[in-house]
């Protein structure tokens, strides 16, 4: 796999001028594809820290791009990402390493400058896990250097409070921080040709709360290719023999990113609770993912006593063959955009539970196709998980076709990613 050059945090311009091997990447843009489109360099920027949906999205679109004709390459930010993608890329998709730090609010525009004409991307696309990741100094460099910029919004921003706090009788305070909030989401909208939401409920966030312009604002949800994922007896019986899994348990399954707004704490708790209710039910949980609270959720679990019954794999490779393991899809997340992980385990035939929050009710929208909970509300979950487990094999074969076909008519990956592409040769 081709590997970029490696930038310096310090005196990265010098060490830029010298350097050739990104240079390597450069191919000839004039060339016609398919006899109308241009032929088009495109970075797509990531600043991964672990592999999950996100990140998914990223190599799905770089090699959707590679597929319709393009130049296209995923530029790592920083030694981590890298190492993240060069165990998840295949090999037809190139990677180029930027050793330059990138953490909320930072980054010189002088050296972003420099980085940006070496890599001499006609289009870049910034795949954000958060709405302040970047700075307003890297935007800036990112517009001045590229035919077009767009910026990926993949989690939901931050909901804020009324700005206005009662002060005397009707005259109102304004609450500072919420003000600051709001500018500083807002200064993150001037400067991409287009800001693409995952979802319309990240976009209306982003337009309300934040002020981002509605005709650059554009809601694409992420997708899912069914082809790829959908049920395999094979794969079921072959990862329940890995994740040592009894052959006629019914299995809970859950692959995200280990961090707080997971909900993976509130998740355990209720759990517990329904292992408590069904005593003789051989009920498993498998957790397949990496973060920064993965020992917090290992002592709860000790904590509780149900290391029998809930497992954390890490992180997996195996994404399909982990779907095909499970009956249900547990998602008792805090915050997200239009999470990938529960269209393709829904895709695959799983049953989801999730929390009503952000994008998901755009996923599941009636009970027809899975159970929606409200956030952190513990008796309501556990309710789900009660009706779901209490199910026939009949009425939850049913439900997981049901919930395939959904997924089939409204997040097929190539249309929307074609959708992507289509504002990516506006640049011509």
């Amino acid at each position: 796999m081709p590997v970029g050059p490696f930038y310096p945090v310090a005196n990265s311009i010098r060490f830029l001028k010298e350097s050739t091997t990104i240079s390597n990447y450069h191919t000839d843009n004039s060339k016609m594809v398919d006899g109308c489109r241009m032929k088009m360099r495109v970075a797509v920027l990531t600043t991964a820290s672990t592999f999950s949906g996100a990140e998914r999205h990223s190599l799905q679109l770089t090699e959707y791009l590679i597929n319709r004709g393009h130049d296209a390459f995923l530029a790592c930010v920083g030694d981590s990402t890298y190492r993240v993608y060069q165990e998840a890329a295949r090999e037809s998709v190139p990677l180029i390493l930027i050793k330059e730090e990138l953490a909320r609010n930072s980054g010189r525009f002088f050296q972003w400058m420099a980085i940006f004409r070496e890599l001499n991307a006609d289009v870049c696309i910034f795949e954000k896990p958060t709405l302040l990741h970047g700075s307003v100094r890297f935007d800036f460099a990112a517009r001045l250097s590229h035919k077009r910029y767009i910026t990926i919004q993949q989690v939901a921003p931050f909901h804020l409070p009324n700005l206005w706090t009662p002060w005397i009788g009707r005259i109102g305070r304004i609450k500072h921080w919420v003000l600051n909030a709001r500018l500083r989401g807002y200064l993150r909208s001037i400067y991409p040709h287009c800001t693409i939401a995952v979802s319309d409920s990240v976009r209306q966030n982003l337009i309300s709360l934040y002020g981002f312009p509605r005709k650059r604002t554009i809601a694409i949800r992420n997708g899912v290719d069914s082809g790829q994922f959908q049920p395999n007896r094979t794969m079921r019986e072959n990862g329940r023999k890995e994740y040592r899994v009894p052959a006629n348990a019914l299995v809970f399954g859950t692959a995200c990113r280990l961090s707080p707004e997971k909900g993976l704490d509130f998740g355990v708790a209720c759990f517990h609770q329904l292992v408590r209710k069904f005593p003789e039910s051989q009920l498993v949980w498998l957790i397949a993912g990496a973060g920064s609270i993965e020992t917090e959720i290992r002592n709860q679990i000790t904590r509780l006593e149900l290391e029998n019954h809930i497992h954390l794999l890490g992180f997996t490779k195996k994404i399909q063959q982990f779907y095909a393991s499970c009956d249900f899809y547990l998602l008792p997340s805090r915050r997200e955009g239009l999470p990938l992980s529960l269209l393709e385990a829904m895709s695959t035939g799983c049953c989801p539970i999730a929390t009503a929050i952000d994008g998901i009710p755009e996923i599941i929208t009636s009970k027809s196709v899975g159970w929606l909970v409200p956030q952190d509300d513990t008796a309501r979950m556990v309710e789900a998980m009660e009706e779901a487990v209490s199910m026939t094999n009949q009425e939850r074969e049913h439900l997981s076709h049901r919930a395939r076909k959904h997924i089939q008519k409204v997040f097929e990956l190539e249309d929307l990613l074609r959708q992507i592409a289509s504002l990516v040769e506006m640049a011509n």
